[in-house]
């Protein structure tokens, strides 16, 4: 999967990263908080590259 980086990013933040995807079903999900409702969370490591 492609996923398009903002070009104001930083030379040193190419690399391995952490990726958190929440779904739910019934309220939106925050960026720090619990899942509100059904839903899951999946996590996934990408690699920013230049």
């Amino acid at each position: 999967i492609t996923v398009i980086v903002p070009s104001s990013i930083v030379s040193g933040q190419f690399g391995q990263h952490r990726m958190r995807v929440m779904l739910t079903t019934i309220n939106p999900a925050t960026s720090c908080g619990q899942l509100n409702g059904i839903g899951e969370t999946q996590d996934y490591n990408v690699q920013i590259v230049n």
